[in-house]
Formats: C-alpha cells, sequence, structure tokens
C-alpha cells in the first residue's frame, strides 16, 4: 500500500526534529560538523521503498470511443517532514494527460513533476526540506453511455532531502522511493479520490 511511503517519511520527520531539537539545544559538540548521508536510525537500512496500490479497473469499452479528449491531474501529496516543523505541509502538482482518440478502450498518455522546497530558518540554524518526484500516466478511457471512465495507472518515483543545519552539526537525510497505483475516475471537471497523504483532483479540457 501506499502507506508505506508517509510511513517512512513520518519516522523521517521524529528523527530530523530530535536532530534539530539537540542542535538548538547545544547538545552537539562545539567544533564538529557532522554529516549524515545514510538514513537515520529508526528507518529500515534500504533506502529505495516500493510500493503499490491497486483499484478496479472499469470493464469493457465500446466502438464509440471516448469523447473526452485530455486535460490535467491535479496532485496534492503531504510532505510529512514538512509539516512536522510548522512548514507548507503540501506539495502540489499537476499533470497534463491525452486520451488517444479511437475505439474504446482509449489510451491514456502523461506526466509530470512534482516539486517541493522550503526552509525553516531560526535563529538555533536553518531546517530545510526538498522533495523532487516524477510521475508517469498511463491507462485507458472507456466510453461510457452518460460519461467516460477514466482508468490511471501511475508510477511514482521520488527523492527527498531532509538537511539540518546548527552551530557545530550539519546533518543530511536522504530518501527515495517509488510507488505505483491504479486510479480509476469519472470524467467529470472536479472527479476526485484521496487516500493517506495523498488526494488527485480532475481538471477536463475546456
Amino acid at each position: 500500500m501506499l502507506r508505506t511511503w508517509f510511513i517512512r517519511s513520518r519516522g523521517l520527520r521524529r528523527i530530523a526534529v530530535v536532530s534539530l531539537v539537540l542542535a538548538a539545544c547545544g547538545d552537539t559538540a562545539a567544533d564538529t560538523t557532522t554529516t549524515t548521508t545514510s538514513e537515520p536510525p529508526g528507518l529500515v537500512a534500504d533506502a529505495t521503498t516500493t510500493t503499490s496500490s491497486t483499484l478496479p479497473m472499469v470493464g469493457p469499452g465500446t466502438e464509440a470511443g471516448c469523447t473526452t479528449g485530455g486535460g490535467e491531474l491535479e496532485v496534492q501529496l503531504l510532505v510529512g517532514p514538512a509539516e512536522a516543523v510548522g512548514l507548507e505541509p503540501t506539495a502540489i502538482g499537476s499533470l497534463p494527460f491525452t486520451v488517444v482518440p479511437g475505439p474504446s478502450p482509449n489510451a491514456i498518455t502523461g506526466g509530470g513533476s512534482l516539486i517541493y522546497a522550503d526552509v525553516l530558518t531560526e535563529q538555533w540554524g536553518t531546517y530545510a526540506v526538498d522533495l523532487d518526484m516524477r510521475i508517469e500516466l498511463g491507462g485507458a478511457c472507456i466510453a461510457g453511455e452518460e460519461v467516460d471512465s477514466l482508468g490511471f495507472s501511475i508510477e511514482m518515483e521520488g527523492d527527498q532531502m531532509v538537511e539540518v543545519t546548527a552551530e557545530g552539526f550539519h546533518g543530511e537525510y536522504p530518501w527515495s522511493g517509488t510507488a505505483t497505483l491504479d486510479l480509476t475516475l469519472p470524467a467529470q471537471e472536479g472527479a476526485s479520490a484521496e487516500g493517506e497523504g495523498l488526494a488527485f483532483i480532475l481538471h477536463l479540457q475546456a
């Protein structure tokens, strides 16, 4: 399930906040700088996680073909380490897609990037969060008598870095992972679906 993605993020944020507090309280050596390039203690050793989720796809299509031409799939992702310290908690991106003309089912192609960067600056130092995610869209549009159905196949691959800097301390906490899921939405403006820390909203071409 996609839940693994967010559990790992939450674990990372807890470790990052502990590092932040230790640095702010002066518990690290004053004249040393520490750089951590592996995941903090408490997370699994493998820094790359693959997760998957599957939703039922719609039934067989018709010869009529879809009338839906394409649009954008808005994605909203909770960034756990940012939420933990009061930064903007949500990364928002737009994924353009097209529906290939022809008999139903009609192929869906598209995708894009989800970029997030924010920095907390305090008297004790800084806490920076960067997220770079690549998302590919596939799947099929199924023609319906009244409303078409869009069956998206979504592949996500992302890298995240949390960097904490204070007097005598520098910590880097990288993370990377992949996730896949199938998502079916009616071809209607504003149709949406959401799960733990993740939401999709459909915007159709005018």
